[in-house]
């Protein structure tokens, strides 16, 4: 008969043997416990056996054995050790490997990209409408992941790529706090890294834009933001509605740096393009950019206002109809008309569109 010193050796070994085997069959013996753990109250007549390897008077390890599961199968024997010889290190308690074998790999369904690539636009939707939809998202985000996880193909595994980026871009644009820029910057630049995994030019550029759009609104940093905004145009020159956002975004950093010629010209760029895109969602929006003729006035009135041109800054802005702009951008509007009044001494009307921004 082993002595405690003994038993302890051979329990060790027979642990380090038995992780080793669990993960050449593609397990992790932490999931293997963990899914044990969850298991034991779910008697199954095709059950292992839990064995509990006294490492000490005080601790041990509870170690589940399959004997016919896939995870061991043709593996008779660890180190020398029949299973029957392992199990005299202690009693046995017999547990459901159901929970385990039900979750392994499978191949995602067509459909379920289709659903996740839906919920990800419905949460779009949401943000346009002013909800903060951040901490869903990030929900979201960790099931797209799974289902990554789990799937095989290759085609399939690039759309969720895509909803993954389109998700990582939606958190983003959730965080509206100047503070945050680092933490907005880190999910815009892994929305980068998912789009070349989705191997779409497209919306990698648009993430590259979206980033370039935040160093130049939260860091004021033009050269920066310019530099960025080259290597989005590099990626994408076949979607109007996205080289019409850059335009915008161009509009934007001439205006910060006092080129107000310049900026005009690319207003009127993004302008001439928003009206010959089509006007829908799916397509205006693809890239959450919500470029669109009444979107790209109020962004035309804000570069007007930075460039000291209020008068036709405010000509611009109240030429809107402010109800078909997105929600979450109606603040930023109100506020911009107020301070355009305000710069032309029209303390009144600056005063209310000022509280009509709160």
């Amino acid at each position: 008969m082993l002595s405690r010193h003994g038993r302890t050796q051979e329990a060790v070994k027979c642990y380090k043997d038995t992780k080793e085997l669990v993960e050449q069959q593609g397990f992790t013996l932490s999931s293997v416990l963990e899914q044990a753990a969850t298991s034991l109250n779910e008697p199954s007549a095709r059950a292992p056996v839990l064995f509990e390897i006294p490492f000490s008077s005080h601790h041990s390890l509870q170690l589940p054995i399959w004997t016919e599961s896939k995870i061991l199968s043709g593996l008779p024997a660890l180190s020398g050790k029949s299973l029957e010889q392992l199990a005299a290190f202690s009693n046995p308690i017999r547990i459901d490997t159901e929970t385990l074998t039900r979750n392994r790999t499978k191949e995602a369904s067509d459909q379920v990209s289709q659903d996740l690539a839906a919920k990800t636009q419905a949460y779009r939707n949401l943000q346009r409408n002013g909800v903060n939809v951040e901490r869903q998202v990030r929900g979201h985000i960790i099931l797209v992941q799974d289902t990554l996880e789990n799937t095989i193909n290759d085609r399939k595994r690039r759309a969720l790529w895509t909803i993954l980026a389109q998700s990582q871009i939606l958190v983003r644009l959730s965080i509206t706090k100047e503070r945050e820029m680092v933490r907005a910057r880190t999910w815009n630049e892994t929305a980068i890294a998912s789009g070349q995994y989705a191997d779409d030019a497209l919306l990698v550029a648009a993430a590259i834009g979206h980033l370039a759009h935040l160093h130049l609104i939260w860091q004021h940093d033009t050269v920066e933001a310019s530099h960025l905004l080259d290597q989005a145009c590099d990626y994408g020159h076949d979607h109007p509605a996205l080289d019409g956002w850059f335009s915008i975004v161009r509009a934007a950093i001439a205006a910060k740096e006092g080129k107000i010629q310049q900026s005009e010209d690319f207003i009127r760029q993004a302008t001439e393009t928003a009206h010959t895109v089509a006007h829908t969602p799916e397509y205006a929006d693809a890239f959450f950019t919500d470029f669109g003729v009444v979107g790209v006035t109020a962004f035309a009135g804000n570069c007007l206002l930075k460039s000291g041109a209020p008068a036709k800054a405010l000509g611009q802005l109240t030429s809107m109809n402010l109800e078909e702009l997105a929600d979450n951008r109606h603040a930023s509007a109100l506020y911009d008309i107020s301070a355009s009044y305000a710069a032309l001494g029209e303390l009144e009307p600056a005063q209310a569109y000022a509280l009509r921004s709160i």
